[in-house]
């Protein structure tokens, strides 16, 4: 029953993230795709003087959170989140 539950707050999280997401999306391209405002702010971020550093890091930032979310998420289906825990 547990695991319902923290499955159930695991799905509210991911729904706030995607609202996010969309939200940041969205800003400062109010009548363009979003593709095209994508494709506006990673132009502004490389004519920075370390903007491809800076694309770098935030992508690397990406993959991370992602494998920290898929090892989680098989943490949490597997039940071996259950070995860490101290009986008695």
């Amino acid at each position: 029953m547990k695991r319902l539950g923290y499955a159930a707050v695991g799905l509210s999280y991911l729904a706030l993230a995607v609202g996010t997401f969309k939200v940041i999306a969205d800003l400062g391209g109010l009548g363009q795709s979003s593709d095209q405002t994508t494709r506006d702010w990673t132009a502004w971020v490389l004519d920075l003087p370390l903007g491809v550093v800076l694309v770098v890091l935030v992508v690397l930032g990406g993959l991370v959170l992602a494998g920290i979310a898929v090892a989680q998420g098989y943490q949490a289906i597997s039940g071996r989140f259950m070995v860490y825990r101290e009986y008695g």
